[in-house]
């Protein structure tokens, strides 16, 4: 019996409908775009590391960094960044220039579009199984009538019927474990996310303060 979840979650993956096909594929589509957001995230760490290193050099040699510098050197070549655009707006906010670049409003609606897109796809996972549950049933309900009626010369296989119910919940149970999986992962790349923002704005009120660096993680 310790094995039988496991079993139960391998007959729901190995499931040859169309409806299985599906929530595969869409698990898998909604899993690349947060494979890709990991991908951005540690970009940014890169970023916001090499801002750091820049900032403690400068301390290390007792002189004022050099934001201008490090906007055009060192922000500048990771302008696709998020971190980038993060640090460099709150120099420029800082140094009393209050006005945030077209450019960086433009880049954020870019990058939260298909996150957008990404949240509207999440409920389709368990929706698409209910769907493969429905119909299962239905189709189920409709072969009752042909096994009941009298003189039909087929007999009701009860055991049958309850493991053929069991196969049709099969589709509900792998959109709901897609969905759990999708919607946490995604939840903690988001947390990360909003934890990396703090973090380089906390950087830069460093850097202007005076104040050492936190070590890089």
């Amino acid at each position: 019996m310790a094995g039988r979840p496991s079993a139960i979650i391998a007959s729901a993956l190995q499931g040859a409908t169309i409806v299985h096909t599906a929530i595969i594929f869409l698990f898998f589509v909604i899993l690349a775009a947060i494979v890709d957001a990991v991908r951005l995230y540690w970009e940014d760490r890169a970023v916001l590391a090499a801002f750091r290193r820049v900032v403690a050099r400068a301390r290390q040699a007792r002189a004022a960094p050099d934001f201008n510098s490090i906007i055009a050197h060192v922000l500048a070549h990771a302008s696709h960044s998020r971190a980038a655009r993060i640090l460099a707006d709150a120099i420029r906010t800082a140094s009393g220039d209050a006005a945030v670049p077209l450019a960086t409003l433009a880049i954020e609606g870019f990058r939260d579009a298909p996150r957008r897109f990404v949240r509207a796809l999440l409920p389709f996972l368990p929706l698409l199984g209910f769907l493969g549950t429905v119909i299962g049933l239905a189709a189920a309900i409709a072969e009752l009538p042909l096994g009941l009626a009298a003189g039909s010369g087929r007999d009701l296989d009860v055991s049958g019927s309850l493991a053929g119910l069991a196969i049709k919940f099969e589709t509900t149970l792998l959109g709901l474990l897609a969905s759990m999986i999708s919607s946490l992962a995604l939840n903690v790349v988001e947390k990360r996310e909003s934890e990396l923002s703090a973090e380089c704005l906390r950087a830069v009120d460093l850097a202007f303060t005076g104040s050492p660096g936190a070590p890089d993680a």
